[in-house]
């Protein structure tokens, strides 16, 4: 008689229904290879998703800008802050001269639904003998004004960033001043490059070279004060009234202890402006005797791949790669303003500065 355990037939026949070992772990390595394979497809969905909200942000402040124009016949501070009257305060003339640092943003506020912080902006400047500045300088964080793909101007930034900037053109020089007097107010002959702008032609009509072929907005990372050129600035020696590009391609960048853009309200160049001299991503720099990054000739740049976004004077987003032509980077040394262009001299930086120019009668083309 043949006699055969029942514990002996269930192993085997527990053997034959599960894993060895090596299977497991073929299944763990073919599991591994597909979530390698996958993650950079989700980080590539992220990224556009973040690039998309991005342009609509971007593109919304554009429309809000143009709904300005159409309202009151001029850009945002193009009328100087003479439309808003301080009252109930000792010192009109200190305000109304604070008032001037507010920023086309500020202005624009009520054309991006954003009616009450303009309406704080208004009462806050009213009430304090030094303008907005103190009104403002801790906030309010406004999320349409910031890129998602910026992690800085998302998550660790203390007052009131803005990744998105007023275009001004190629008159990267006297940076101290271009910001408050975008118009050319101001009555130095410094004034002269103010108008190689969209917003400082003050009207539409005066863009002469097309809506569609002029920058009027763009993104710049918000700086973090690294030695990091794109995120950071250098001051360099000679920089802005003698307009050399060359020496801030050539800068040695430390670490800073002043920030970048994070003043959405400020007309300060270095919060709110943005030139179209150097390629996008490009180093940042200020004057080293000034040593201050709200005086930085600014950049566009972002955290996409390769370029940023600007919105063009027809309210069109455009993706600006950072090889687009620039003519070299040549050191203005003409007869206008501080070595630099006349008003109506056509743009030397190539095909960048003339995007950002309105009325220098260029032609260009320009494929991303």
């Amino acid at each position: 008689m043949r006699f055969t355990s029942t514990t002996s037939r269930r192993s085997r026949g527990a053997r034959v229904a599960g894993f060895t070992l090596v299977e497991l772990l073929v299944v763990i390595a073919i599991i591994g290879t597909l979530v390698g394979l996958l993650l950079p497809a989700v980080q590539v969905a992220r990224e556009a998703a973040r690039r998309s909200s991005c342009q609509n942000s971007l593109k919304q402040l554009a429309i809000a800008c143009i709904n300005y124009e159409s309202a009151n016949n001029c850009y945002p501070m193009s009328r100087d802050f003479r439309n808003v009257t301080p009252t109930s305060v000792t010192n009109q003339t200190s305000l109304t001269d604070n008032a001037r640092g507010w920023s086309f943003i500020t202005h624009a506020l009520p054309y991006m639904e954003e009616q009450k912080a303009y309406n704080d902006a208004v009462t806050g400047w009213k009430g304090k003998t030094n303008g907005l500045e103190s009104y403002f300088f801790n906030g309010p964080r406004i999320q349409a004004l910031t890129c998602p793909s910026d992690g800085v101007a998302n998550t660790s930034v203390p007052t009131a960033p803005t990744n998105y900037r007023a275009c001004g053109g190629d008159a990267q020089w006297n940076l101290q001043s271009v910001g408050s007097y975008p118009d050319g107010k101001y009555t130095s002959s410094k004034d002269q490059g103010y108008h190689r702008c969209a917003l400082g032609k003050g009207k539409s009509s005066r863009i002469t070279d097309g809506l569609s072929k002029t920058v009027m907005l763009g993104e710049a990372v918000v700086g973090d004060g690294s030695a990091d050129p794109r995120s950071g600035w250098a001051g360099v020696s000679g920089y802005d009234y003698s307009v050399k590009p060359s020496t801030c391609q050539a800068a040695t960048f430390t670490a800073q202890t002043t920030k970048i853009g994070y003043q959405w309200w400020s007309s300060r160049t270095g919060h709110t402006w943005f030139y179209t001299v150097q390629q996008p991503n490009s180093p940042r720099c200020a004057r080293s005797d000034s040593n201050d990054s709200e005086f930085t000739g600014m950049t566009a740049s972002s955290y996409h791949n390769s370029g940023a976004m600007v919105a063009m004077c027809d309210g069109a987003v455009l993706f600006i790669g950072d090889s687009i032509d620039v003519n070299n980077l040549p050191d203005y040394t003409g007869a206008g303003a501080a070595g630099g262009p006349t008003p109506t001299e056509p743009s030397r930086y190539g095909v960048w500065g003339k995007m950002g120019t309105p009325a220098q009668g260029e032609n260009y083309t320009y494929t991303e």
